[in-house]
């Protein structure tokens, strides 16, 4: 009889334990998801500065070659008609401008996707909670019903 009550005190123990284990592996998984979801925050605001840092480069030279073939079409004195430079100065403006907007657009994505890599990672660490929680029940309903069955 005392052998069984020992022995049911140590499996209750055990689990007990066990179950700690099993909610500190949770615990450490989303410090390690919140720790990962940090750093893809910081990836989409370091692109996000870089984009606006390559935007308003490109902006500055395209504003450059414009104005020099302004510059050297009114020295020719080019006028719009068909045909003329002027009108292609003016598709390669045009050309420039969709490229500086495509180069926003892609990097929005990329913004986007880092953004969404970070949520994902933060509910992977809410999720190892859960299921560390959820072991930790078992182990202990397991235990105890080991210690009187």
């Amino acid at each position: 009889m005392f052998g069984a009550i020992v022995g049911a005190i140590g499996a209750i123990s055990a689990g007990r334990r066990n179950a700690a284990a099993a909610e500190a592996e949770g615990e450490i998984a989303k410090e390690e998801a919140a720790y990962n979801a940090q750093l893809y925050r910081n990836s989409a605001l370091a692109i996000e500065q870089a984009t606006e840092a390559n935007t308003y480069q490109k902006l500055y030279y395209n504003r450059q070659f414009a104005s020099k073939q302004r510059l050297a079409q009114a020295t020719m004195g080019a006028m719009i008609d068909q045909d003329t430079p002027m009108l292609v100065a003016v598709e390669q403006l045009k050309l420039m401008s969709n490229d500086i907007n495509n180069f926003r657009r892609g990097k929005a994505i990329e913004v986007a996707f880092e953004r969404s890599k970070a949520n994902m990672t933060e509910f992977k660490g809410d999720q190892a909670v859960y299921l560390a929680d959820m072991k930790a029940n078992a182990i202990r309903r397991s235990s105890v019903m080991s210690a009187f069955g």
